[in-house]
């Protein structure tokens, strides 16, 4: 229990944090945006490099 929780902190917090501060209406928006935009941005190496 305590290991899977560690594993998804990293993932989990990000969306955790702004889940109970976004509402529902802009959840369901940044929920959509975030996976098309995580791949992209995790394939892409430029943008990599400006993220970190």
């Amino acid at each position: 229990s305590n290991r899977r929780k560690s594993r998804t902190s990293l993932s989990s917090e990000s969306l955790t944090i702004t889940t109970p501060e976004v509402t529902v209406g802009e959840q369901s928006s940044f929920s959509l945006k975030q996976p098309e935009h995580f791949p992209r941005e995790s394939s892409s190496p430029k943008v990599v490099k400006n993220f970190k």
